[in-house]
């Protein structure tokens, strides 16, 4: 009988930052990805969400998901940030 092998890879990062209606559906799903992925799901948006993100140093996402205005906030501060 044989041993499945290891996987050493960690598993992704995956921030999702809401602060309207798109939180519930996170909380929904995020059972589903347990296996696959880091998943953590914050309460926040705008600035509080940029401050966030920055504060985890190099437990940063790997992914941010977001939606509407706040995503496109997080958007373009993103790219005036990146690591």
């Amino acid at each position: 009988m044989s041993t499945p092998p290891f996987d050493s890879a960690p598993r992704p990062r995956i921030w999702a930052l809401s602060i309207s209606r798109l939180r519930d559906l996170f909380l929904d799903i995020a059972g589903e990805y347990v296996e696959r992925a880091d998943l953590r799901i914050v309460a926040r948006g705008f600035e509080d969400a940029v401050r966030e993100i920055e504060a985890a140093g190099a437990g940063r996402p790997d992914v941010v998901i977001a939606g509407g205005s706040n995503g496109a906030y997080l958007k373009t501060r993103r790219s005036s940030r990146s690591s």
